[in-house]
């Protein structure tokens, strides 16, 4: 498994692949899923569907101990000012978070979202120590058109008269020269993004029928 740091425009930020047994195993998970939708927790006020992954199946799959070995990996590599000693992947249940109340599971802090035309994701950072975005499901369509977008130097332009479709964007600052403000990330199936949480980013809205899907996930301090 290759595994790289980069800084596109100043934090660091580790990209990988996630092992196709797993990648495979969340992609079915969520294919079958038979529950209520609503017992999970509107994130972010978007009112889309947002599946969480039960602890027990991330701990089975071997999910949990791929994003621990990752996130402890960047710890070891990047400068930690905090003194973080390690990271394990957050779990939420009814008596640590009353949004899970109606639930007897319990849950790791990493859900599914399923993005349909008109869907997006606001600007926001999460409340941990590092998180990571995986693409699960990304339309052909999607990955002609990210290869066609020139994006601009300034802070959120996009000269060619439309913004991404369902592009993520990660924003750093302002625009100086020699310093990029925002890094756009190739959507890129089973590509893992891990980063620090309060790093801003967001999804611009999407506009195809086709699904598009991602998993998001916390790690905090053990």
């Amino acid at each position: 498994m290759k595994v790289e740091l980069i800084s596109p425009f100043g934090p660091t930020i580790l990209k990988t692949t996630l092992p196709s047994k797993i990648f495979d195993q969340i992609n079915e998970y969520v294919e079958n899923f038979d529950g209520d939708t609503g017992q999970f927790p509107n994130m972010l006020l978007r009112d889309i569907d947002n599946i969480f992954l039960e602890k027990k199946f991330c701990d089975e799959i071997g999910f949990t101990e791929f994003v621990e070995s990752l996130g402890n990996g960047y710890l070891y590599n990047v400068s930690n000012p905090r003194n973080y000693a390690s990271l394990v992947l957050s779990s939420k249940d009814k008596d640590n978070d009353p949004d899970f109340g109606n639930s007897d599971n319990v849950y790791a802090e990493a859900w599914v979202n399923r993005y349909y035309s008109g869907d997006y994701t606001p600007i926001h950072g999460h409340g941990s120590v590092l998180s990571g975005i995986i693409f699960l499901k990304v339309h052909p369509d999607l990955i002609r058109e990210q290869k066609n977008v020139v994006y601009g130097r300034q802070l959120g332009s996009v000269p060619n008269m439309t913004r991404p479709n369902g592009q993520v964007e990660f924003l750093y600052t302002s625009s100086h020269d020699f310093s990029a403000p925002t890094w756009y990330p190739e959507q890129k199936m089973a590509s893992v993004l891990l980063f620090p949480s309060w790093l801003s980013h967001h999804t611009y809205p999407f506009k195809n029928n086709k699904e598009r899907r991602t998993l998001s996930f916390n790690l905090v301090e053990a």
